[in-house]
């Protein structure tokens, strides 16, 4: 329970729980769209390297991200996430433009 947690870490455990909600949407979405093959994952780690080893892991084809959506101080301690992604993953990039809500 986020609650539970000391201030400090609160925001990590909110940042994975909108993560996991978010994935499902965005899962649901592609399925409605016709897309079979859709693989989800979230945790707490960094997130652009995360998405770099899914694809390496799972010979993704490609690597769909946001340009926003993490907190300020999640940024502040990870750095820019589609900067990241699109310099180093082993596939294709489509960032997207997506909104906070």
């Amino acid at each position: 329970n986020v609650n539970e947690l000391p201030s400090e870490f609160a925001w990590m455990a909110a940042d994975v729980n909108e993560a996991e909600a978010r994935a499902k949407r965005g899962k649901a979405l592609a399925k409605q769209l016709g897309v079979k093959d859709v693989v989800v994952r979230t945790g707490a780690s960094d997130p652009a390297l995360a998405l770099i080893e899914a694809a390496e892991a799972g010979g993704g084809d490609l690597i769909v991200t946001g340009n926003r959506g993490i907190t300020q101080a999640t940024r502040a301690i990870k750095g820019n996430v589609p900067n990241k992604v699109s310099h180093h993953a082993p596939c294709d990039v489509l960032i997207v433009h997506t909104t906070d809500g």
